[in-house]
């Protein structure tokens, strides 16, 4: 009750509790997730841009309907949110490289962070592996 004697005052609070109109577009996505980076120039950092390079292109795919998940059930995975709130995240989701077994993706959602694999060798393989994770709540649970 209280609440709607709030919105009949305040009706411009009402855009809080309407669904969110607009997609989540690749572009939208790659602006949301921020990369850190090593040292350019480094070794690491070329294997760092190598991998992320293979993320943006299966963002690309996933966005072109080429791959059986949506661009919000890679969100959810790293925010356990499967698009952006109407107000923004307060802090950005982060995405961060390391040597990881199995190459498959993890995330900590209370952090807002995705550890990506730098050793990717085969793209077709690593997308196996992104579509694994991506759809499997299990791996954004760290």
């Amino acid at each position: 009750m209280i609440l709607f004697q709030l919105l009949h005052q305040k009706p411009s609070l009402a855009y809080l509790f309407k669904p969110a109109t607009k997609q989540l577009s690749a572009t939208r996505l790659l602006q949301l997730l921020t990369p850190v980076f090593s040292e350019m120039g480094s070794n690491r950092r070329t294997e760092e841009d190598r991998a992320y390079g293979c993320f943006v292109r299966y963002v690309r795919n996933v966005a072109a309907g080429r791959r059986d998940i949506t661009l919000g059930d890679i969100l959810a995975f790293i925010t356990c949110l499967n698009e952006e709130p109407v107000m923004g995240f307060l802090k950005l989701p982060t995405i961060r490289f390391t040597e990881l077994p199995g190459n498959l993706p993890t995330a900590s959602t209370c952090s807002r962070e995705m550890c990506l694999p730098i050793n990717v060798t085969n793209e077709e393989d690593i997308f196996y592996k992104f579509d694994l994770a991506f759809t499997n709540a299990y791996f954004g649970c760290v």
